[in-house]
């Protein structure tokens, strides 16, 4: 199995997701139905940093990191998150 890690605009409906965002950010949820998006909301209200949907075709996994720290400091944690995932 080869991983390939690559920043896209275009998902494919097989390729497993990583998403690193903050809690306050936007981002596209259209690979998510609305019960796993619902789920998603319910674990970040929860106070969980990481959370993984098993979709049997693919994972989506997304961590949550906190944006209130200094750049550098989120560039870190960005990083130690992607590393987690």
């Amino acid at each position: 199995m080869t991983i390939n890690i690559f920043k896209t605009a275009n998902l494919d409906e097989k390729a497993s997701v990583a998403v690193i965002a903050s809690k306050d950010s936007v981002f596209d949820v259209s690979f998510l139905t609305v019960q796993e998006y619902n789920y998603v909301k319910q674990c970040i209200e929860k106070g969980e940093n990481y959370i993984v949907i098993n979709q049997y075709h693919r994972l989506v996994s997304i961590a949550i990191i906190d944006p209130k720290k200094s750049e550098s400091i989120l560039l870190e944690d960005a990083r130690k998150a992607g590393y987690k995932l």
